[in-house]
């Protein structure tokens, strides 16, 4: 098992409004790194965040770039939806 690998659980909703958070789970190079922590709202850059309004079933992913050195380079990214 190389590389990185997440198991997303995404928030359940009742009339668009979250009653359970979205929950992650990391594996880098097949060590576990975050394990079920949950997301407590979306993410932005120094800002705490809840889930004010309401919120979509699905959405796109995004993934942060630190702008390091060397550039970090993403490929074979797989999605599969889980049961």
């Amino acid at each position: 098992m190389a590389g990185l690998q997440i198991v997303f659980t995404a928030p359940k909703l009742v009339a668009g409004k979250v009653v359970e958070p979205a929950r992650i789970t990391t594996f880098v190079h097949g060590v576990c790194v975050q394990n079920n922590t949950a997301i407590m709202g979306p993410k932005k850059h120094k800002q705490v965040t809840d889930y004010s309004g309401t919120v979509p079933a699905k959405a796109p992913f995004r993934f942060q770039d630190h702008k390091n050195e060397p550039p970090v380079r993403m490929r074979n990214i797989w999605v599969r939806p889980l049961p």
